[in-house]
């Protein structure tokens, strides 16, 4: 994995996109080679580990799709902007509240 790593590296162009998607790569290449030394030592904690990681993003993304709608709605209209005007001299009470 090391070899694949190392020529993954090398193929960095300094391209923003290009780059990011080697780095993208690389970095799941890491994580499996984690998984396999790591993980094989001892399994059991592993998928505890992965369990409990797994939970806490289960619990967290109703929070976040929440917050994300929140700040995409637009904002609700003020009370103050709701309330009837005061009748201009000479106007009617009942034609500011359309009361006929």
């Amino acid at each position: 994995m090391d070899l694949l790593i190392d020529g993954l590296e090398s193929r960095k162009s300094g391209e923003k996109f290009h780059d990011f998607v080697l780095d993208d790569a690389i970095h799941s290449i890491k994580r499996a080679k984690e998984a396999l030394e790591d993980g094989m030592k001892d399994p059991e904690h592993w998928w505890n580990e992965s369990m409990l990681t797994t939970k806490t993003f289960m619990t967290l993304f109703p929070l976040i799709y929440m917050v994300q709608q929140r700040l995409t709605q637009p904002d609700p209209p003020q009370a103050e902007e709701n309330l009837p005007t005061t009748p201009e001299k000479g106007q009617e009470a009942e034609d500011i509240f359309g009361i006929e």
